[in-house]
């Protein structure tokens, strides 16, 4: 059993250090390390040294962190491990990017890159919000699945013993058990209906997002935007389903019905398999807000450019501009959307987020 752990914690390792290493190529036409770069500046040699230095210390830092996490794995600290090594590659990755933003950012001030550009921004009023989004309606697949696990766990209450089992260890074994009670019997699909409430706001995030439009071939990215809306709306869906069914198995398992150890952990392994590739794929397929999508007969106008809005992002990656009405913005670095910090609105959403997060915590078997 702990080989189907250690498998799927192998891909999650994997999963992560690919992605920081791609993730600068991901990036829109014209962004470089989450700086706005002219046209005719992108073929500058500095600018390949900058994405030399980002991958070399990317492996660099890879390696330091396989090594000690490989050390706490030999003296039997497992779970420490791989905790350790997903949790210091995000953090290392994003410092990384910082480094060299500022690096970017320093050079284009110094030999003032911007001057003599004409600078445009794009917006089509006729583009509906939902437009290219999958349906809303598919959250109804998790939503019946949760009540038919409620359904049929408080119909089991009374034939339960009264210690059930709620959480088990990467080999398999439970590890904690609880008395019965409403709250322990029913807890994964308390779980459940978190994660696709959180899923909902995610897809509702996607839904109100800022679409943007390139000031070089506004027709052009409109496809590319609508590709990209499409994909991740329809994974956020995809996610929230595979997920849900995920739980059913374990829920199964207290409930006292004759499933296996082994088959919760082979689920776990699928359905975060599966996550990864579709992530991993729709990142390289699509790259951010479409970027990567091919689009026959573009037509580029080399003479206007996006306009130039860095001073509105602060470390390359926070978003504050209190003129933009806008609640949900496209990343600059990475893929995916970040709140508009300088709307009053994203504090209360933020705060919302925190409370379902946390909820989901309390709300977990202990």
């Amino acid at each position: 059993m702990s080989d189907i752990f250690t498998i799927t914690m192998l891909l999650i390792a994997l999963f992560v250090f690919i992605i920081g290493l791609i993730m600068p190529s991901l990036s829109r036409k014209g962004l470089f390390f989450g700086v706005r770069i002219p046209r005719e500046k992108r073929s500058q040699e500095s600018l390949k040294n900058f994405s030399k230095a980002y991958t070399i210390n990317h492996i660099i830092l890879s390696i330091i962190l396989v090594i000690i996490c490989a050390g706490l794995h030999f003296n039997r600290q497992t779970e420490l491990a791989w905790t350790l090594f997903i949790i210091g590659m995000t953090c290392f990755m994003m410092v990384n990017y910082i480094l060299i933003h500022y690096r970017v950012r320093k050079k284009k001030a110094e030999e003032k890159w911007m001057e003599n550009t004409v600078e445009t921004s794009v917006m089509d009023v006729q583009l509906k919000p939902d437009e290219g989004l999958a349906s809303l309606w598919w959250f109804v697949i998790p939503i019946v699945i949760i009540s038919l696990m409620v359904i049929i766990s408080l119909s089991k209450m009374d034939s339960l013993p009264q210690q059930i089992p709620i959480h088990w260890n990467a080999r398999g074994e439970v590890d904690r058990i609880a008395q019965k009670s409403i709250s322990s019997v029913l807890s994964l699909p308390i779980i459940q209906s978190f994660m696709t409430l959180l899923s909902i706001f995610i897809y509702i995030a996607i839904r109100i997002s800022k679409i943007q439009l390139s000031a070089t071939d506004p027709e052009e990215s409109k496809i590319r935007v609508i590709k990209f809306r499409r994909g991740w709306s329809a994974f956020t869906i995809g996610n929230s389903i595979l997920l849900t069914f995920m739980f059913v198995i374990p829920q199964m398992q207290i409930l006292q019905y004759p499933i296996s150890n082994q088959l919760i952990w082979i689920s776990f392994g699928l359905t975060f398999c599966v996550i990864l590739g579709w992530t991993l794929y729709l990142s390289i397929h699509l790259g951010q807000g479409g970027s990567r999508v091919k689009v026959s007969n573009s037509k580029n106008d080399d003479k206007r450019m996006n306009r130039d809005d860095d001073k509105f992002w602060k470390w390359g990656s926070v978003y504050y501009n209190p003129d933009d009405p806008s609640l949900m913005i496209e990343k600059r670095f990475g893929i995916g959307w970040t709140m508009n910090f300088g709307n009053k609105w994203s504090l209360v959403v933020l705060g919302m987020l925190i409370l379902l997060i946390a909820a989901a915590i309390i709300f977990s078997p202990q």
